[in-house]
């Protein structure tokens, strides 16, 4: 439950980064505006490493979708059906309690990069260790 909390102390970091606001310009992606903004980069980046000292988290914006990737300690997915089901369970209520704080992120990332919100999304991708698919993935969308 610890990580899914530092999940959303990054989410908030960047919801901070977007209140400042990126002028006029409109951007084509997302992660056009983030690699065009070196002040968000490097604040995401310095929030990334303060709150995680292990190295477990990633940021990023891929084309229009803003990813928050966590790695576990240790291997947690693909012991057997009914422990994937389980987790499942638990990391979608953990996460959908924040669902209206995901989608003020969409907001305000359109806002920001002049995309319109229906286009944006955030994805938590978390991963066993020194794995590259995901045990498990969760998309908000725009109301």
């Amino acid at each position: 439950m610890k990580k899914q909390f530092r999940i959303l102390a990054l989410v908030l970091a960047l919801s901070m980064v977007l209140m400042t606001g990126c002028g006029k310009k409109t951007y084509t992606t997302a992660e056009e505006w983030y690699s065009s903004n070196p002040a968000a980069s490097a604040f995401m980046t310095a929030m990334v490493e303060a709150e995680d000292e292990s190295g477990n988290m990633t940021f990023g914006i891929s084309g229009n979708t803003v990813v928050y990737g966590l790695t576990m300690d240790e291997a947690v997915f693909g012991q057997d059906a009914e422990t994937d089901a389980a987790l499942k369970e638990y990391f979608d209520a953990a996460f959908d309690q924040e669902t209206a704080t995901y989608q003020q992120i969409i907001t305000e990332l359109s806002e920001a990069c002049g995309i319109a919100a229906s286009e944006l999304s955030v994805r938590i991708e978390i991963f066993n260790p020194g794995e590259t698919t995901p045990g498990y993935t969760k998309t908000f969308t725009a109301q």
